[in-house]
């Protein structure tokens, strides 16, 4: 086990600090290193129960972005993806099951190794280069499993995102197929989803044009590959769109596919849904979610996530509106798209991200984020960027929350703390539904064993408020 002293340095090398403040919003430099705000972290209710644990390699304690992925399949078999770094130049990527609803899970598998590929840019004058990711997405189709990632061209030359299916449980793969038709694409920020009909559509961030744009890909049920990209929004027209902050896609049951990304317009980083309906010739073009609200010269790396219910079209995001990082949630009816948006969970104090969303069989609607309680800096959102080191104090930490939306009061309800604990940060949480309706969470955990994959399985019974149905 580390030391106290030697994880806290480990931890803290190159923490960014936004503003000379402690609340650590990502920039686009994509400069690496968790952030910790001090919390409480047990005023929440606590699910019961453990968790299970992956642990990681010593390279991946830096990393704020990576992030683990979980699927279900048709049989009920939870399939459980990350990536992480083997040594200076390689990472892989690794893929657990769990025949037995998330009981256990077999030995985590390397599917495969990909050399580290840098991008190279420049932003204001300054050369900044950064690792691209691996960024797995694992789904779950009635039969098959789907797995994407980003990996290195051969000699480094470029990347490529690519998709690739098993047959069999995961236990072998096909041989991937890219989802971008374009030699110098570079796909980062990552989404990936499928239909019921087998439709699947793929989004990124991709600056071939020396600027981030948004970028989509769609594959037919029986197609043997993806359509060329499509360019999904331009954004500004010298900055792009917000150049770090993930996308998202969902598949309607008609086959319809939509992106969400953050946009920037006039300064302002909100989101912004894209929609293409079977059989048309493009997307159409961007609506906003909310009007303009967050005036901010930054990258958060935090992205959305997106559920459809019924026709009722659920998402979930985090802005600093109000000076804090909060996250927050809108419906809207997917043939109006005008959006009703409130907070996911209200607080007086503190700080939130990443939030994302699941839908069970029934129709109801899971969030999952990740939240500090106590006071955050105010965010300026029209200073300059700064980096720094942040000071560290006994008893911080961050938690992954859990809540379901109340059908009657059209909210989320009843936050609790998935896996309560002082003096760890957990982040970047995943989240699925299985076959029994249990919710299955899993997340990033960093404490002084190191840095884990941690997943647990929560009942719904004991998140939904009594009088929260219909």
């Amino acid at each position: 086990m580390m030391t106290n002293g030697s994880w806290m340095k480990l931890l803290f090398l190159g923490v960014p600090v936004f503003l000379g403040g402690a609340l650590g919003l990502y920039l686009a430099t994509d400069f690496d290193g968790p952030t910790f705000i001090p919390s409480s972290c047990c005023n929440h209710s606590e699910l019961k129960g453990g968790s299970k644990s992956f642990p990681l390699e010593q390279y991946d304690v830096k990393d704020t972005q990576e992030r683990p992925s979980l699927a279900v399949d048709g049989k009920g078999r939870i399939y459980l993806a990350w990536a992480s770094q083997t040594s200076d130049s390689d990472k892989a990527l690794l893929l657990a099951r769990s025949d037995d609803q998330g009981e256990s899970f077999n030995s985590a598998k390397e599917v495969i190794k990909s050399g580290i590929f840098k991008a190279i840019s420049q932003m204001k004058g300054k050369t900044i280069s950064r690792d691209v990711r691996m960024t797995p997405h694992v789904i779950g189709g009635k039969e098959d499993v789907f797995l994407a990632w980003t990996e290195s061209l051969p000699d480094l030359k470029g990347v490529r995102m690519v998709v690739a299916s098993s047959k069999d449980a995961g236990e072998t793969f096909g041989n991937p197929i890219p989802v971008h038709h374009g030699e110098n694409a570079r796909a980062t920020f990552t989404s990936i989803s499928v239909g019921q009909d087998g439709t699947m559509v793929s989004s990124w961030l991709d600056n071939r044009d020396k600027k981030q744009k948004t970028f989509a890909s769609v594959k037919g049920p029986f197609a043997p590959e993806f359509t060329p990209e499509e360019t999904v929004a331009v954004g500004d027209l010298e900055k792009g769109v917000c150049p770090c902050c993930p996308t998202s896609t969902l598949v309607a049951l008609d086959g319809t596919v939509y992106v969400a990304f953050r946009n920037i317009k006039d300064g302002y980083r909100d989101f912004y849904i894209s929609k293409k309906k079977p059989g048309a010739a493009s997307f159409e073009p961007p609506v906003s979610i909310i009007s303009p609200t967050w005036k901010f010269d930054g990258c958060p790396h935090d992205g959305a996530s997106m559920v459809l219910s019924g026709e009722t079209l659920h998402i979930t995001w985090m802005d600093a509106r109000s000076g804090s990082q909060r996250c927050y949630h809108a419906i809207a009816n997917c043939n109006e798209m005008k959006f009703t948006a409130t907070e996911l969970h209200p607080m007086i104090q503190g700080s939130q991200g990443n939030a994302r969303l699941a839908m069970d069989s029934k129709g109801d609607v899971h969030a999952v984020w990740e939240e500090s309680k106590d006071a955050a800096p105010v965010v300026d959102g029209g200073a300059e960027h700064k980096h720094g080191t942040q000071d560290f104090s006994t008893g911080v930490g961050r938690n992954i929350m859990v809540a379901t939306f109340e059908k009657v009061g059209k909210k989320f309800g009843n936050a609790k703390t998935v896996d309560g604990k002082s003096g760890v940060f957990q982040t970047r949480p995943a989240i699925a539904v299985a076959q029994n309706g249990d919710l299955l969470i899993a997340w990033n955990e960093l404490s002084e064993a190191g840095k884990a994959i941690k997943f647990k399985r929560v009942q719904t019974a004991a998140i939904v408020a009594k009088d929260s149905k219909p």
